[in-house]
């Protein structure tokens, strides 16, 4: 039967994929590690005081957070769906799959299409049994908006002086 975009993998009960080996974030563990990642970044790179604010305000605002983990894909992007028109027959490429954070799965939905558009894919991934939070839209868009710090690590561990210059231009892009 083809997947639609709707039956998402955070449909999925966590007890069901729980044994398989595959890494089980707690929340507070998520968020502990992107605090201390923007610390660690901020320590080497001069990031653009906007962000800090941005970052530390979503991280420090437990209304944001979902109460709940569920089973993610992690990377859910054009590249890793299989599509025959509207239709999306599979997820592709599992290997960041996780028990965590359900915005994962949909950050890059929610930066890429209208809102109305988002609101929609959330009602219909109500609907197929998935769960939503009142500002789930909000953490996607905050979520999204931490791929810098992704990279300034990157950059740290590489040394590759071209990782650290696109690093300085994302995390503090006004200079």
């Amino acid at each position: 039967m083809p997947h639609r975009s709707d039956r998402s993998s955070s449909n999925f009960d966590p007890a069901v994929v729980r044994d398989t080996g595959i890494p089980e974030l707690p929340l507070t563990e998520i968020r502990q590690r992107n605090r201390e990642d923007i610390e660690n970044v901020a320590a080497e790179f001069e990031v653009a005081p906007s962000l800090l604010r941005r970052w530390t305000a979503w991280l420090d605002d437990d209304s944001y957070w979902p109460s709940f983990s569920t089973v993610t894909h992690g990377e859910v992007y054009p590249a890793h769906q299989l599509m025959d028109g509207p239709v999306n027959l599979s997820v592709l490429d599992w290997t960041t799959a996780a028990i965590g954070d359900p915005a994962r799965d949909f950050m890059f939905h929610h930066a890429s299409v209208s809102a109305s558009a988002f609101e929609n894919t959330s009602a219909r991934s109500v609907e197929a049994g998935g769960r939503i939070w009142p500002r789930f839209a909000e953490h996607c868009g905050e979520l999204y908006s931490t791929p810098p710090v992704e990279l300034g690590l990157y950059a740290l561990q590489t040394g590759d002086p071209e990782h650290m210059s696109a690093a300085r231009t994302q995390l503090n892009p006004q200079n």
